[in-house]
């Protein structure tokens, strides 16, 4: 068996600034890039629909 559900902004909060920001500082990196590639453009998009 099998069981699948949204867990961002359905059952828990999720703040994809605060991502961008956690992720900015393991790649020692500006958060405000890591918004713009990841979040800001259709990456995440493309991600959620398979075609990444």
């Amino acid at each position: 068996m099998f069981v699948y559900f949204d867990l961002g902004n359905v059952l828990l909060f999720f703040s994809h600034r605060r991502a961008a920001a956690q992720l900015a500082a393991l790649a020692q990196c500006d958060a405000e890039e890591v918004w713009q590639f990841t979040f800001a453009s259709d990456l995440n998009h493309r991600c959620d629909a398979g075609r990444v």
